[in-house]
């Protein structure tokens, strides 16, 4: 089994986990903010849209977003609780599992040679490190909001958990 064999299959994991977290929440669920007005579900899903096409650029793949996607929900930005700037739900969440799926399409036939080149000095966090390494990193971030987006929904929509 080669690196972007396994990678895949946590990324596969993300993507069932992620339609039992988002399936059944409407565009109203979605504006619902955790403790504190931490970011809310939609803003989330934006973002983590965001890094999937930052993955597949990684991938040797053309960016998957709108522009202003990055303003929106890229790392820094700016987040609007009253959900006046951002596209509807529907659209954040089914981009989010297009971009995984084509994830998993790509580290299913990436060579290992391509996962171990090293990210370049201007990568700010990641420099220097495998390409590899960072995937595994971005994917192991979809899942820390995925437990983010669940806590919203137990704890604030009383919604009943989605697995486990």
């Amino acid at each position: 089994m080669t690196k972007g064999q396994l990678l895949a299959g946590q990324y596969r994991i993300n993507l069932g986990a992620f339609k039992s977290i988002l399936d059944d929440l409407t565009e109203e669920d979605s504006r619902q903010c955790g403790e504190n007005n931490a970011n809310p579900i939609k803003w989330l899903v934006g973002h983590l849209s965001y890094y999937s096409s930052y993955v597949l650029q990684l991938l040797g793949e053309p960016a998957e977003y709108d522009s202003s996607w990055e303003e929106l929900f890229g790392s820094g930005a700016e987040v609007d609780i009253n959900d006046k700037k951002y596209p509807p739900f529907d659209q954040v969440r089914a981009k989010l599992a297009e971009l995984d799926s084509k994830i998993v399409d790509k580290l299913n036939t990436i060579s290992d040679e391509e996962l171990d080149k090293t990210m370049p000095e201007d990568a700010n966090f990641f420099k220097g490190s495998p390409i590899a390494s960072v995937v595994l990193f971005l994917v192991n971030h979809e899942f820390y909001h995925g437990g983010q987006i669940t806590t919203i929904r137990t704890k604030v929509l009383g919604k009943e958990q989605p697995f486990g």
